[in-house]
Parts: structure tokens; sequence; C-alpha cells
């Protein structure tokens, strides 16, 4: 009877250890996989961002002497490696990681002192989960509106579209659009600033995202005369090809691709992960009066010019230059396009916008597009401002 009742009680413990067991091997199996962690450096910010399986609880800290963020990821595995210290920048020294507890830790040990924000995001068309970290210089730097007379040099502001977690438009070949507009923008950037007078600047000098709105302001910022921003588009149909330009639009969008082609423009912010708590004011708010008309006027004169000239590289897409709500396009007061240099997902325009040559050709038409556009209007910010505002 003793026998029975001991035997009773080993097969109860060995069930229990068991079902701990199960329940173990359960919470293992379904623990969260960071497949990936990568690094974007821009001046203003370092961006590192954990691809993750499925939604995470975290735990994020900073610690002095040495300065230090640490980031604890309940119940995870790393099954990609880490980023090399050649990624991380001018703000982290290095990556290491470790397990703490029930967590898999993530220490960042820094190079500066830094402010951080992080946050989760939801699955899009293009990554799953994902945590982000982002690192900023400690100290918040105003910058001031640079004073200019109009004496100065022609300024124009080339943005090359999208950038670090944005890849933009992916090609047949898996060509990247945010590379081939940066390559492009570049040689925009040289063309332009060997014409006397002139003087190009870049929103992006690498491979990180900018937000829209903090595009338009690099634009502001500089009192710069032009703005283009540049692009290339994808379609379903392979077939679609062809250079199109656009301005923006006070009244809706001049056709339905317009519209569309905003819309996905408009999007990047999404894409990137950045921070959509402000609200986008009706282009009225930002823009009115004479000022407004004048901007889009001018606006659709440029197009018109650099339209004309990319006729000369390739195909041209649409009737004229069409106009839609762009949000990178909305520059107070200054003269904006964005061109789209041709279709990534047409295998033959992939093929030309990855050549060197053919990206040259591009940068010297839109060039040419614009130095016509400036001799044709009063030279100076101050000059051609108060000749349409009057």
């Amino acid at each position: 009877m003793l026998e029975d009742l001991v035997m009773k009680t080993i097969l109860l413990k060995f069930r229990w250890i068991a079902a701990i067991g199960l329940v173990l091997f359960a919470l293992q199996s379904h623990a969260v996989n960071i497949s990936d962690v990568r690094v974007w450096n821009s001046p203003d910010k370092t961006r590192i961002v954990f691809d993750v399986s499925e939604p995470v609880k975290y735990k994020l800290f900073a610690l002095k002497s040495p300065d230090r963020v640490v980031i604890d990821v309940a119940n995870a595995e790393l099954s990609g490696g880490l980023p090399g210290r050649d990624k991380l920048g001018n703000r982290v020294k290095r990556i290491r990681t470790g397990k703490h507890e029930n967590s898999l830790r993530f220490v960042l040990d820094l190079k500066t002192k830094v402010r951080n924000k992080h946050f989760t995001l939801k699955p899009n068309d293009i990554y799953g989960n994902r945590l982000v970290v982002d690192l900023f210089p400690a100290s918040k730097t105003s910058k001031k509106k640079i004073q200019r007379s109009s004496n100065d040099k022609f300024v124009v502001v080339i943005d090359p579209g999208h950038g670090g977690e944005d890849p933009g438009a992916v090609g047949a070949r898996k060509t990247l659009e945010k590379h081939v507009v940066l390559k492009i923008s570049k040689m925009l950037k040289k063309e332009l600033n060997s014409v006397p007078g002139i003087r190009a600047e870049l929103t992006r000098t690498g491979d990180y995202y900018i937000p829209l709105r903090r595009r338009t302001r690099i634009a502001t910022d500089m009192d710069a005369d032009l703005f283009v921003s540049i692009h290339a588009d994808a379609f379903t149909r392979r077939s679609a090809s062809g250079i199109s330009v656009f301005a923006l639009s006070e009244r809706g969008a001049t056709s339905e691709r317009a519209r569309v082609l905003a819309n996905k423009e408009n999007a990047s912010d999404v894409v990137a992960g950045e921070n959509l708590s402000h609200r986008d004011h009706d282009v009225a708010e930002i823009l009115t009066g004479l000022s407004f008309a004048g901007k889009i006027e001018r606006s659709i004169s440029l197009g018109a010019m650099t339209r004309t000239r990319l006729s000369r590289v390739g195909k041209l897409h649409g009737h004229g230059v069409e106009q839609a709500g762009f949000v990178v396009l909305k520059a107070p007061s200054i003269p904006s396009i964005l061109i789209e240099v041709g279709f990534i997902s047409n295998p033959k325009e992939e093929k030309s916008l990855n050549t060197r040559s053919y990206q040259a050709k591009i940068a010297k038409e839109i060039k040419t597009g614009i130095v016509q556009y400036a001799k044709k209007y009063p030279w100076g910010q101050d000059k051609w401002r108060t000749a349409w505002s009057q």
C-alpha cells in the first residue's frame, strides 16, 4: 500500500516536470526572433532598427560613465548578425549583446552624449514588425534662416527622394530607387555648381531618410530659389515607361496618375517610420494669395523647361507638367518640381538608369533646364519675389 502511494507520488512529480518542460519548450519555440539589426546615420540622428518577428515587449534606459543605452527585449533571440563598427557612424562606438534574465540585452556603447527616442512599428508593404531607437545630439541646435541679398548666388536645393528605411521603388532586377536618385542628384549638384552664379545643395548626401517636411525646411532655411526633387517611378505593368515632371496643385490632381503618385510619395514618412503626429496643413494654410499663385506659375514654367530638355534623353510620359498635392513640394514661396526620371519597374529603363552615362545625361539636361529658367527670370531672390507679389 505504501509502495503504491510512493509510486503514484513519483509519477505525479514526473508529470509535473514534464508539463513544466513542455511549457518552457513552448515559450522557447515562440521566442521573438530578431532577424536583423540595421543602422542609418544622418547629420541629425542615428537610427537603429531591429527587425522582429512579432510585436515585442522591451525596456530601454540610459547609463553614464561610460555613456551607453541599454535595450532589453523580452523573450527574444538573435538570428542575424550585428552591424560592424564601420556602419555605426559618429555616435555609436559598438553594439554588444547578451542574455539578461528572460531578456536579450543590447548595449549601445556611445561615442558622445545623446538623447534618445524609441518606438515600435507595425508591418507595412516593405517591412515586418520593427523596434526603432533614434539617437540625437544631446543638445538641440537651432538653425537660423540664412539672410540673403539679391546679389547672392542663385541657390538650388536638390532633393534625392527616399533613403534609409525607405528604399522607394524596387526594379525588376532589384535596383533601389533611393540609390539611383542619389547618384543622379550628386551629378546634378556638380553640374550646377560648375555654372557661374549658381550654388546647389543636397537635402541628403548619403543613405538615410529625411522626413518630407524636413526636406522643405532645408530649402526654406537656405532661402533657396528653386527646389528640385528627384525620383524614379514604378508600375505593376512593366511596359510603363518614360520621364515625367510634376508641380504642386492648389485644387487637386490634374490626372488620376498624378493623384496616385502623390499619395505614394506622401506615404514615404510612413514607410520610414517617421513621427506622423504633426497635422498636414492644407496647402492654402501654408501658401496664400499672390505668393502661392506665383509659386505655382513659376514651378510649372520650370517644369516645362526641364521636361523639354529631358525629351533629349528618352521618352516622356504623360502630357505636359502634371500637378498634384505632393507634400515635398510645399516649400513656402519656393518654385518646386518633382521629376520622375523613368520607370525603374521597366527592365529596359532600369538597365539604363543603372549606367553612369545615362545618369549623367539626365543630370546635364536638368541642369540646362534650370539655367534656362534662371536666365528667363530676374536673377536673385528679392528681385523675382517682389516682381510677382505686387
